[in-house]
């Protein structure tokens, strides 16, 4: 079997990755890990942070990873790294906050104008 590299990945889209890989759905997964599909769903799309320990002790067995330990590897890295990132919908809300500010910014300037 040839070696994936995912170290350009977030955690979210590398366990979608293994997780079809292994042949599981959100739901089958879930059951195997004791969350529920939704909570699969958003790890997935990095709306939710991974607990690193569960990475390792709970998803590496359930994702049959303890027998290819570089890729295990890779996935407690990019679970490490996305501790320190903010999730997707905290990019998101800064995102549309940024937003209003500019439109804000952009009205005061059109009013100073006329």
């Amino acid at each position: 079997m040839s070696t994936l590299t995912y170290s350009h990945t977030t955690f979210g889209n590398m366990l979608r990755q293994l997780r079809r890989r292994a042949g599981l759905t959100q739901e089958n997964f879930g059951k195997l890990v004791g969350f529920c599909p939704s909570q699969i769903a958003r790890l997935e799309a990095d709306q939710r942070r991974p607990n690193v320990t569960i990475v390792q002790d709970v998803f590496i067995k359930q994702l049959k990873l303890d027998t290819q330990p570089d890729l295990a590897l890779q996935l407690l890295k990019c679970a490490q790294r996305a501790q320190s990132l903010p999730t997707a919908s905290a990019r998101r809300v800064r995102s549309d906050t940024e937003t209003a500010l500019l439109l804000t910014l952009a009205r005061m300037l059109t009013q100073s104008h006329a």
